[in-house]
């Protein structure tokens, strides 16, 4: 199995490995390595590379020898990549139901940068080197390059579709309800955002609050202000929630772990957008709500899912 963490070739490396004419007929592992030198930056990454096809079918290794078994084809090996991160339960924490987004201005699928934790960004720089991920001019999104369309539907919209399928969803029904959900909270952080900047419209620094959802997704919050308008520094972190009818919403566990830290100067902001465009609407702001929503006889929480990882 691929390690999360090694380092891999790039796609061009690795079609020019497999084109090699000596891996046709069986060649040494240390031939194939220097035949390929000025293609992979240092021989580890040469080794994870070939231990990568192996695991993928495109060789065999034998020994110290090598044999190819498939030929090289950038878009059948990215669909086979791609089936065997699902295999090996990595798709699922590149394109999780929490960090997958559509664009509906251009109907993509994208992912932020920073959603994407370290240990796994040896894979999605190849994913951005094999032009399966396309980075925007801002570099904080990643979209999903629609040339993989069929790979998309039939690895990574599943993925999303596991976890809405109780609900009886319809592919078509989840994206729109995927569509509207950023719609949605991009209205309410937008909203949050305007109310901020008039409520603290004396102050000297009003311009420097942040809507920090727009760039860092795994913040663990929306919104940075100023508490006060004497503040001298950006110290109350927004997290928006919107909602129609009775106030409910999730916290993620950046979100949960973040309010935890910051206490006092972490806030919710909930937001009804039935009322949104009323004059002079204020949201329900909920101060430090990992100490206050534990001793409220106003809310009930609900633990809607475990998450389990093997400690061997």
């Amino acid at each position: 199995m691929i390690e999360e963490n090694s380092q891999l070739g790039s796609i061009t490396a690795i079609d020019y490995l497999l084109n090699l004419d000596g891996i046709s007929n069986s060649e040494s592992i240390e031939s194939l390595c220097a035949a390929s030198s000025g293609y992979f930056r240092s021989k580890s990454i040469f080794l994870s590379t070939l231990n990568l096809l192996e695991k993928m079918e495109y060789v065999d290794i034998s020994g110290n020898k090598v044999l190819k078994k498939k030929n090289f084809n950038r878009t059948a090996f990215l669909f086979n990549f791609i089936s065997y991160l699902d295999q090996i339960q990595v798709l699922n924490r590149l394109f999780s139901p929490s960090n997958l987004k559509l664009d509906s201005s251009n109907n993509q699928y994208y992912v932020f940068t920073n959603s994407i934790s370290l240990e796994l960004s040896s894979i999605r720089n190849f994913l951005i080197d094999s032009k399966f991920l396309i980075q925007d001019s801002s570099e904080y999104k990643l979209y999903i390059n629609n040339e993989f369309k069929n790979t998309t539907e039939d690895f990574i919209f599943p993925l999303i579709e596991k976890e809405s399928i109780k609900r009886g969803l319809t592919p078509e029904g989840l994206k729109k309800i995927l569509a509207a959900q950023e719609q949605h909270g991009l209205e309410a952080e937008l909203f949050v955002l305007a109310y901020e900047r008039k409520r603290l419209s004396s102050h000297q620094r009003v311009n420097s609050i942040q809507h920090v959802a727009a760039f860092n997704v795994s913040a663990g919050f929306d919104i940075l202000s100023f508490s006060t308008n004497h503040s001298y520094v950006l110290d109350r972190e927004i997290e928006v929630k919107s909602y129609t009818g009775r106030p409910e919403f999730y916290l993620s566990k950046s979100e949960y772990d973040r309010a935890e830290k910051n206490k006092n100067g972490y806030f919710i902001y909930l937001v009804d957008r039935d009322k949104m465009e009323i004059e002079n609407y204020n949201p329900e702001i909920i101060e430090n709500p990992f100490d206050s929503l534990k001793n409220s006889k106003n809310w009930a929480c609900t633990i809607d899912k475990y998450f389990y990882c093997s400690l061997t």
